[in-house]
């Protein structure tokens, strides 16, 4: 049979749809993705076993239906080494055909009986999220989440609605990321995105609007106008994230963020990589930041003029944490707010005020 194809808009679905494609370490078949032809429309799946994506793309004709598995990488490579804009694709039980104006490319298919399949998530309950917002958690989440996979539940972002409030939280132990907005919610529901699914999540999410969010016990759906991802949920309860964020910090710190990043930057260069300590310490309008690796004889020492409310306070950082955390902050001051040297420090967005990141310290030794 043979089909017409935008050869844009169908390499943009080959992009998106096999995103999970030779990501299973078990069955060598998620290597493809499948094509389902149905009239006038393409559906490209990729499987990784924990995540399966799915997306739609319109053809310019088609004169048949048609169900076959293709190495995505293949055929992306032959489609876009070609100027042609529109294609004529024959597809037979054994091979794909392009045929462009100065020859053809032939790619190996096979048939997509054995290519497993996730099952569609039905819930009444759906809720509607903005795919800005959502697609910006999942980014910083990426810093935050735990690779510790002895902790499953914590290598992945916590998705919630609860009370009239939607929000994210996710967090190796060491840091914290937590942001959320009123909504209008039907039940108390939670569940951790896996981070193996940031990458593909956020590449449906863009350029839409807002995503449809649907799940059961055991897995979670995204759906957009002509994409679908469904993935596994990570096992395990979430801990209980707002018992953490401290409520009392007396001392208030606000520091220029371009001047505290560059700061952090060159007192970074001279610690130890096994740790990167770095002592923060803050006296009246006056941030100095020293780091040393004294099994090498080399230390640095770096200052910024700031805002301070509060106590003096000497306390240790992580250069490699505390930029994760400032990082993931709007562009203007740092506010960083203390109570003692080891107790957490928080991080106040300048922009939204419900973004709440916080960092454990690290002792000193002094």
């Amino acid at each position: 049979m043979k089909i017409k194809i935008n050869r844009k808009e169908f390499c943009d679905a080959f992009v998106v749809g096999s995103q999970m494609a030779g990501k299973s370490k078990v069955l060598s078949v998620l290597d493809n993705a499948k094509v389902v032809i149905r009239g006038n429309n393409a559906y490209v799946t990729s499987n990784s076993v924990q995540c399966c994506v799915t997306k739609k793309a319109m053809l310019v004709s088609s004169d048949g239906d048609v169900e076959f598995l293709v190495n995505p990488n293949d055929l992306l490579k032959g489609l876009k080494s070609l100027r042609d804009n529109e294609l004529t694709i024959t597809i037979s039980s054994v091979s794909l055909s392009i045929a462009h104006n100065r020859g053809r490319i032939e790619i190996p298919v096979m048939g997509a009986t054995d290519f497993p399949m996730m099952d569609k998530v039905e819930s009444s309950d759906v809720y509607t999220l903005d795919s800005v917002r959502l697609s910006s958690w999942l980014t910083v989440a990426g810093s935050f989440a735990s690779t510790d996979e002895l902790r499953p539940v914590l290598c992945g972002m916590l998705l919630y609605a609860k009370g009239g409030v939607i929000g994210a939280c996710a967090t190796d132990t060491r840091i914290l990321f937590a942001d959320s907005y009123e909504a209008d919610t039907v039940k108390d529901v939670e569940c951790v995105i896996p981070s193996s699914a940031f990458s593909a999540l956020k590449t449906l999410l863009r350029g839409t609007e807002s995503v449809d969010v649907a799940l059961n016990e055991k897995h979670i759906s995204f759906k957009t106008d002509d994409a679908r991802l469904i993935c596994q949920l990570q096992i395990g309860r979430f801990p209980d994230f707002s018992r953490v964020i401290p409520q009392g910090n007396n001392i208030s710190v606000s520091v220029g963020m371009d001047d505290l990043i560059d700061a952090i930057n060159r007192v970074g260069l001279f610690t130890d990589k096994s740790h990167s300590l770095v002592r923060m310490d803050i006296q009246g309008m006056l941030c100095r930041l020293t780091g040393s690796d004294l099994n090498l004889g080399k230390s640095a020492t770096d200052e910024c003029m700031c805002q301070h409310s509060g106590d003096d306070i000497k306390i240790g950082v992580s250069a490699e944490y505390l930029l994760k955390c400032i990082n993931s902050l709007s562009y203007g001051d740092i506010v960083m707010t203390f109570s003692e040297p080891n107790r957490p420090i928080l991080f106040k967005d300048s922009v939204n005020e419900r973004m709440q990141m916080l960092m454990m310290p690290m002792s000193l030794n002094e």
